[in-house]
């Protein structure tokens, strides 16, 4: 993984807190849900960043997968737009490419920042 691909995960991510909508302006396939998660109390709070992929075969009866990154600085974006989310960025290209191995063929994944 480049930091570059990192960065453009980041920024991905920071641009909108629902940025499945914008993709999904031109992507009709996953389906993809997106939210802040508060959790914490009046006093401090604090949020979850969180991506669902929904699965391609059934939504409703195949398994739900949870993916996180360890370790401080490894952002669980970088799996979702580098290793087997729905879309990649392939090295040396700027554009969301579909992903063809991608989890989410045969369960929902659920990304947690």
């Amino acid at each position: 993984m480049t930091l570059i691909n990192i960065l453009k995960s980041t920024i991905i991510a920071s641009l909108t807190t629902s940025f499945a909508s914008a993709w999904n302006s031109w992507v009709t396939e996953p389906n993809l849900h997106s939210e802040y998660v508060w959790i914490g109390d009046e006093k401090n709070p604090k949020a979850i960043f969180t991506v669902l992929v929904e699965s391609d075969r059934d939504a409703e009866t195949d398994p739900l997968l949870i993916w996180t990154n360890g370790g401080p600085g490894c952002s669980s974006l970088s799996g979702f737009i580098n290793e087997h989310g729905p879309f990649v960025i392939p090295q040396g290209e700027s554009n969301l490419k579909k992903n063809l191995y991608s989890w989410n063929k045969n369960a929902n994944v659920l990304y947690i920042e």
